[in-house]
């Protein structure tokens, strides 16, 4: 199965304030991949299913939680 993590992309600075008006707002989580060095995908409010699907752990070990 593949799925694509979609929202919005930003560079880093964007990415900083936008997760500082998340959190002034009361937003408890926010959704954001970095894809490389100069952008970032935030799916806080424009994601999809992708943006639950844990992203920080070695596939190898961790697929098995989805499949």
């Amino acid at each position: 199965m593949v799925i694509e993590y979609v929202g919005t992309s930003l560079r880093q600075s964007m990415a900083d304030l936008r997760e500082k008006q998340y959190e002034a707002s009361g937003i408890g989580s926010s959704y954001m991949f970095r894809v490389d060095g100069e952008t970032i995908i935030d799916a806080t409010k424009t994601g999809n299913l992708a943006r639950f699907i844990n992203h920080s752990c070695n596939v190898s070990t961790c697929l098995h939680e989805y499949f």
